[in-house]
């Protein structure tokens, strides 16, 4: 982190433009070294190779290679990308740099993260724009530095998975809906279970309740929010990094009290227009049934309510 401050340029990184990370990843080839200092030295050169190539081709691109990876600046915009080898975990955790190969780990699944949550995307419209509410309103809470994005697009994921009876057609009621589930969710007695391709299979679920037992048994109890997908039946390597049990009660707290602003004004805007769905509309069943892909009334009948009401 303290290598992209610097590629930022501006001395402060809270001063400096806004960070987007990227990993590259290459076909896999015998001709990589078997040596971490020698595949560090290749991804340098490969590294300072991308650089001279995007300073050539792209106008108004400023690129600065590191040892760690390539600073990319554009429209006030500053990417940094790594590249990861897939025997590079193994190598790292050979010569004994666990807190390395850990990093590289998350870097990996960070990766596998991006293309489950793309395919989600590409099946629902509602997702991107739902998740984008949901990290709008953690911020407007003060809340975004302590749920890591991934996080959160796990949890809107879970209303737009195969298990959800009927997914969100609308951001808004995606928004609705992920309200409903922080406010009812018992994450201190039952995981969260998130399906990102077929869902989860019953051996599946079985392994994910025994992880979470276990981890609610261990030391610290595990992690307040504990998700398990059909990639990660033992818990997702992002709950690890989530929010503190007490962040959570808050969040709950803020939820039920954003449900009810939204549930009030709903019933404004439907008596304005008629009265005769206001029920319909506004009424608690209707979210509670949004919660688990139920009727679209509460979402729809929200309308211009919005994130920021909430």
């Amino acid at each position: 982190d303290d290598e992209v401050a610097a590629a930022a340029g501006d001395g402060d990184a809270a001063c400096g433009p806004s960070l987007a990370r990227f990993v590259v990843q290459f076909e896999s080839s015998g001709k990589w070294p078997d040596d971490v200092s020698a595949v560090a030295a290749l991804k340098t050169a490969f590294y300072l190779k991308m650089a001279d190539l995007l300073d050539a081709q792209a106008a108004g691109v400023r690129c600065e290679p590191r040892r760690g990876g390539l600073a990319v600046r554009v429209d006030g915009l500053l990417l940094f990308g790594t590249i990861v080898h897939a025997k590079e975990e193994k190598l790292l955790a050979a010569a004994g740099d666990e807190p390395a190969a850990a990093a590289l780990r998350l870097s990996t699944v960070g990766t596998a993260h991006t293309a489950a949550m793309h395919a989600i995307a590409s099946r629902h419209a509602a997702f991107g724009p739902t998740v984008r509410l949901v990290k709008r309103w953690l911020h407007c809470q003060l809340l975004s530095g302590i749920f890591p994005p991934q996080l959160v697009e796990l949890l809107v994921a879970h209303l737009f998975s195969p298990a959800a009876p009927r997914p969100p057609g609308s951001a808004l009621l995606g928004f609705l809906r992920a309200l409903w589930l922080l406010e009812t969710h018992d994450f201190d007695a039952e995981p969260l279970l998130v399906g990102l391709d077929d869902g989860i299979s019953p051996e599946g679920r079985a392994a994910a309740q025994r992880a979470f037992e276990s981890a609610r048994g261990g030391e610290g109890g595990g992690a307040a929010i504990w998700i398990a997908t059909d990639a990660a039946p033992s818990g997702s390597p992002w709950c690890a990094r989530g929010p503190s049990v007490a962040a959570v009660r808050r969040v709950q707290r803020l939820a039920a009290s954003a449900l009810r602003c939204l549930e009030g004004t709903m019933r404004h805007a439907t008596g304005a227009h008629g009265g005769g769905g206001a029920d319909k509309a506004g009424g608690g069943g209707g979210l509670g049934g949004g919660g688990d892909g139920g009727g679209d009334g509460g979402g729809d009948g929200g309308g211009s309510g919005g994130g920021d009401g909430g």
